[in-house]
């Protein structure tokens, strides 16, 4: 039986690269999509992805392979061609946050830092209008504050080069009203390890405040979060394993939300009335009052942020 086995998967692999070689693309595909479901493996899914590469079909190519995106990401094999495939297809920041990464030959690194930049100076002399669309487009969403979520980001994210993006940071970011695109802006900027100085509102205090984008963390990696984390834990971690988790997830979003901006109170302080105020419903009349009046309008900033994404 297991003769039988080997014998048929030798034949269904064999007549994978039959169609193939003959250029029969119809029924490669067929028996792709068969060896993928049968043995699903990044060598069998890339089998695919090479099939609509040899037929010119670019942007299917890269459409698939999004299918496997963590697993090309992870690759060493694959990542260098992967990273080919998002630069194909003018995905130009992306392709940037992958050779960050390193993961790559040095002769590969090389290469590919060269086709980026070829290519975004291509894309930037041919489609001018599209650029200066995308620049509008980033105005509109700067300007009205509603949510951003991930799918409009990678439209707003897509076909940009890097020099438009830097324009866009510079030009549209410091008078940004939209809180949901500022964070997601700040995350990416430093995601790209960029280095430029700017003035943003802080969204607490509402004054202009500078910010060093070489100094910027990711925002679960916030030194004011990472301290929410540790604090909460020593409070409640053994005590309420409950409550703990609701508060922890609670702030990791609300802190998520006015990233790249920290609440002006201390950690201690905004753990301990956070912690009163899930446990009784209200603030203790011991509290200091400046504490107590700095607590209340950050939670009317967060609720007013809340709001909009209802």
């Amino acid at each position: 039986m297991n003769k039988q086995i080997f014998n048929q998967d030798e034949a269904l692999f064999a007549a994978f690269e039959e169609a193939k070689q003959a250029r029969n693309f119809l029924l490669a595909e067929q028996l792709a999509q068969k060896i993928y479901q049968k043995y699903p493996s990044l060598d069998n899914h890339y089998r695919l992805v090479d099939l609509y590469l040899m037929q010119d079909f670019q942007q299917k190519a890269y459409e698939v392979a999004l299918e496997e995106q963590d697993n090309y990401e992870r690759s060493a094999k694959y990542l260098p061609q992967y990273t080919q495939l998002t630069i194909m297809n003018y995905a130009f920041l992306y392709a940037r946050r992958l050779l960050l990464r390193n993961n790559f030959p040095d002769d590969a690194l090389d290469r590919l830092n060269k086709q980026l930049t070829s290519a975004e100076e291509f894309y930037a002399s041919i489609y001018v209008h599209k650029l200066q669309e995308k620049y509008e487009q980033w105005q509109a969403a700067f300007t009205n504050v509603r949510p951003i979520f991930n799918d409009e980001f990678q439209l707003l994210i897509s076909q940009l080069p890097l020099a438009t993006f830097e324009t866009i940071i510079q030009e549209l970011l410091p008078n940004a009203q939209n809180p949901f695109l500022i964070a997601k802006t700040c995350e990416l900027m430093n995601q790209l390890e960029l280095s430029m100085d700017i003035y943003l509102k802080d969204v607490f205090t509402e004054e202009k405040i500078k910010i060093v984008s070489s100094a910027l963390t990711a925002p679960n990696e916030q030194p004011f979060m990472k301290t929410c984390e540790q604090i909460l834990a020593q409070s409640l971690a053994n005590e309420d394993a409950a409550l703990y988790e609701m508060l922890h997830e609670h702030m990791m979003q609300q802190l998520t939300l006015t990233y790249p901006f920290t609440p002006p109170i201390s950690v201690k302080d905004y753990i301990r009335l956070t912690i009163q105020l899930y446990q009784t419903g209200q603030i203790s009349e011991k509290e200091d009052i400046a504490t107590i009046k700095q607590f209340q309008l950050i939670q009317e900033k967060y609720q007013k942020i809340i709001q909009n994404l209802l």
